[in-house]
């Protein structure tokens, strides 16, 4: 099992993801705005942000994300904890 959260900026999720690589190490992953086909529903300008990403550590994944204008919640609830599980039966003991 793991946890892996998911945290949602309102523009500067790059920031967030050297910062997370710089103090757990690993290797980051980014998909932008710009040729997805999410690109339709953000401004212009946010072509270069990031749709998702992930750094992956030693000690796990941090996932996050520039979340539209918007659509960027207010701090304390703009984030998300996924719990991954091996089989059906140890997510329905977690949940």
């Amino acid at each position: 099992m793991a946890l892996r959260p998911n945290l949602m900026f309102a523009g500067d999720a790059e920031t967030a993801l050297t910062h997370y690589r710089a103090a757990l190490g690993g290797d980051l992953e980014i998909i932008r705005f710009g040729g997805s086909p999410a690109e339709k529903d953000v401004p212009a300008h946010w072509s270069a942000k990031v749709l998702y990403g992930t750094v992956h550590s030693p000690y796990g994944e941090v996932n996050v994300m520039d979340a539209p204008p918007g659509r960027e919640g207010a701090p304390g609830d703009n984030f998300a904890i996924a719990v991954d599980v091996d089989d059906e039966q140890r997510a329905a003991d977690v949940f």
